[in-house]
């Protein structure tokens, strides 16, 4: 009767333990998933390909330069197109915020609204003559807005777009084979004049390449409770 009393008390203290693991770990589950747990690690990565895409010359390309144009006229509009090679990033990452960090100057022209999308097709592991406006004009359409912001007419100054949707970053860093860049263009395109350049990294002007801003999640557990409630049944 002693010992059933003893295994019954042994058995009541490994099932009270084995409650609260289980319920740390779904509590767990649920701070990364709600996205309460804290971020970790921030990667930056730079700008792998970039170029611009021009509606005055449909057929031209214009890689190798270090600006990358955007904006318009009424008449005619300039398109930037950005490639990430996101391989460097840890297997199984999952992000928890991003941003779009850039260096860009304006022209005399009024502050304007762009927009950055996910680009549907390859581009940058074409040749790069292929890189022109008849071929990528629609290569965004029906892709959400994965940045809309608003950009400053200025001498020249560092801007950091937050993401508004991780869904394309994170499936790009699961799957790379599905990462095909991104298209920035003003929102009131062919409607307001408004020009603004990139400056993108090349040999000529390292320190002002774009890049993305990565972070992951890390979970900011304290295991303090497990050990208290243990000794209760020491």
């Amino acid at each position: 009767m002693k010992l059933l009393k003893i295994e019954s008390k042994t058995t009541k203290r490994y099932c009270v333990l084995l409650f609260i693991a289980v319920s740390v770990f779904f509590f767990s589950i649920g701070q990364l998933l709600s996205g309460v747990a804290n971020a970790g690690e921030e990667y930056i990565v730079n700008v792998s390909v970039d170029t611009y895409i021009y509606s005055d010359n449909p057929n031209d390309s214009f890689e190798g330069l270090s600006i990358v144009y955007g904006g318009g006229m009424p008449t005619l509009s300039w398109r930037g197109m950005f490639y990430y090679d996101l391989s460097s990033l840890p297997t199984g990452i999952q992000i928890s915020s991003a941003s779009w960090r850039i260096f860009a100057i304006g022209y005399d022209a009024p502050p304007q609204d762009f927009a950055l999308y996910e680009i549907s097709e390859d581009w940058w592991n074409e040749d790069s003559a292929t890189w022109t406006w008849n071929n990528y004009l629609n290569s965004y359409e029906g892709n959400p807005q994965l940045i809309h912001d608003g950009i400053e007419n200025t001498a020249g100054q560092w801007y950091e777009f937050p993401f508004n949707d991780l869904t394309v970053l994170q499936k790009w860093a699961d799957n790379p084979s599905t990462n095909h860049g991104f298209m920035w263009k003003m929102v009131n395109e062919f409607t307001e004049e408004s020009i603004f350049r990139i400056i993108v990294s090349t040999y000529e002007v390292p320190y002002f390449g774009s890049s993305l801003l990565i972070r992951d999640y890390y979970l900011d557990i304290q295991p303090t409770s497990l050990g208290a409630i243990k000794a209760l049944y020491q």
